[in-house]
């Protein structure tokens, strides 16, 4: 977020507000969720308050590691100064691209800001909306899923009772403090209503678990013994199959790819990784439980599943 001082633009980092109420409410409720918060204490989660800025910002974040992320961010912030409806289509679907996003990006941001423009979306109204209808509305956006949209609710709107099922990372937060083996809908609901009203809170540290925060926790994700077809594939081949996107090779083994956590089949659309940031699996349960999440471009058959 930027204000302004003696007119000069100046950026102002903000963090999702939260105190003891939260915690000590939480705490109450789970004596492990008590441990966990008084041995990471208060977390600082960054927030953009401009509710156009963070849909922008969220839809060329998508399958892309964080620091490409604030890179691209960073370009745009620099060459379009403020980030609203007229200044993205004035920037046009060409020169966003030039930033580092994809075609499809650049459309949806365009698409978007043209609905802004036109009076076809009305974005203030998101503010006065429960969570379940904003949530409804911003996913009906081209580029904007579910999990997008209650990411916008957590980090831009500042909603305080967020819990994604979508999201892998606080899943695997969870087996990780009560060590289940599978979080299943029903498991995951019955953590929902038990943190309740303040979901998004135990969000933020169950994501901080499952980025590592406490040494000696350990995912309990059940790994699958699966008997190993003898594949004879040697990894110079498996490069060159991804290099080629060569679908014969698609279920033999999988890419997982270091800077953005994501996992995929060998023939994946996406841009291909560099080498040196590559990592080769031979099931994708493997993939999962080394804390990479199946890429919902060439796996949707993956997300479809846990409907």
């Amino acid at each position: 977020m930027h204000i302004i001082i003696n007119e000069q633009k100046v950026a102002v980092k903000m963090y999702f507000r939260y105190n003891k109420i939260e915690t000590e409410y939480l705490k109450s409720k789970c004596k492990k969720l008590a441990s966990v918060i008084d041995k990471i204490g208060h977390i600082k989660r960054t927030v953009d308050k401009d509710l156009f800025s963070a849909v922008v910002h969220h839809i060329v974040g998508q399958q892309i590691s964080t620091k490409a992320q604030a890179t691209i961010w960073q370009r745009i912030e620099n060459d379009l100064k403020v980030v609203n409806a007229d200044t993205i289509l004035k920037t046009g679907i060409e020169k966003l691209q030039s930033f580092g996003m994809t075609f499809k990006k650049a459309q949806y941001i365009t698409d978007f800001a043209n609905k802004i423009k036109n009076g076809e979306f009305d974005l203030e109204a998101i503010w006065e909306k429960s969570d379940e209808e904003a949530i409804k509305e911003l996913s009906a956006l081209k580029g904007i899923g579910v999990w997008t949209a209650e990411m916008i609710l957590l980090f831009c709107m500042e909603r305080k009772n967020v819990f994604s099922y979508d999201d892998l990372a606080i899943q695997r937060g969870i087996r990780m403090v009560y060590r289940h083996k599978k979080i299943t809908k029903p498991i995951f609901e019955k953590y929902r209503k038990r943190f309740s009203p303040y979901c998004s809170v135990a969000s933020l540290y169950f994501w901080a678990i499952a980025g590592g925060s406490i040494d000696g926790m350990k995912d309990y994700a059940t790994i699958k013994k699966i008997k190993k077809r003898k594949q004879n594939i040697n990894r110079e081949e498996k490069l060159q199959a991804i290099k080629n996107r060569d679908k014969n090779y698609d279920g033999k083994f999988y890419c997982a790819v270091k800077t953005t956590k994501i996992v995929c089949h060998p023939s994946c659309s996406s841009r291909r990784p560099l080498e040196k940031n590559i990592e080769l699996y031979d099931t994708l349960e493997e993939a999962i439980n080394a804390g990479f999440r199946p890429c919902k471009i060439c796996m949707k058959e993956f997300y479809k599943k846990r409907k």
